[in-house]
């Protein structure tokens, strides 16, 4: 059996919430591999994200990276976040609205929802905001930065890309230890098989998850 390569981590969040500056800080403290996709352009100046596609493509499917740090642009993609997603996992770095726009010096990337202006905040852990919910929708997990300081926040992102480091080979079934269900909720509960992977590949990511980032 060939020798299974270890998944890609994707860091995903608005400009300025510290993709970059946090990724390569923490994998220099662990000895991981990190590409950094991301950019200090705001999105209306980023250039076309084709040749990013092809070369973020060519790393993760090569197995020749531990990290990367994905663009704006790039998580717009549907194709780069589908590939990111199949072969990887995607965390969500999230901070206040507010403070990553002022350290990015852009201007507001955010759309607000109603509650922002209702209740005069951002709502449960520091964002009412809708492109947060797509991004959470897209990623495996989140890791909430709110105000914490550089090396604080570099500390917490490198205790859960440690966590990942120790053991992210295999599939997520496998890393949970319940890749057996397969087998077993197909030949013992005539489940069907391709469901009874997507279940197993859910509790398994799931479980990775909560081992992770408790």
């Amino acid at each position: 059996m060939a020798e299974q390569k270890n998944q890609v981590i994707a860091l995903v969040g608005p400009p300025g919430v510290g993709k970059s500056t946090l990724g390569a800080a923490s994998c220099a403290q662990l000895g991981l591999r990190f590409l950094d996709f991301s950019t200090d352009q705001p999105p209306w100046e980023q250039a076309d994200p084709d040749e990013s596609r092809e070369r973020l493509l060519e790393a993760v499917s090569s197995g020749e990276v531990d990290v990367v740090a994905m663009s704006w642009s790039l998580m717009a993609d549907r194709v780069a976040m589908k590939a990111v997603r199949r072969d990887g996992e995607v965390l969500l770095l999230w901070d206040h609205p507010l403070t990553f726009q002022a350290r990015a010096r852009v201007p507001t990337l955010m759309t607000p929802s109603p509650r922002i202006k209702t209740r005069g905040g951002f709502g449960n852990r520091g964002t009412s905001c809708q492109e947060y919910r797509r991004l959470k929708r897209a990623s495996h997990w989140q890791l909430a930065l709110n105000g914490l300081a550089l090396n604080e926040a570099t500390a917490r992102l490198t205790a859960v890309l440690e966590g990942f480091s120790e053991e992210r080979s295999g599939t997520p079934a496998e890393q949970a230890g319940i890749d057996g269900w397969v087998e077993e909720l197909h030949g013992h509960h005539d489940a069907n098989k391709k469901s009874a992977n997507v279940l197993a590949d859910v509790v398994g990511r799931y479980r990775v998850a909560r081992a992770c980032c408790p």
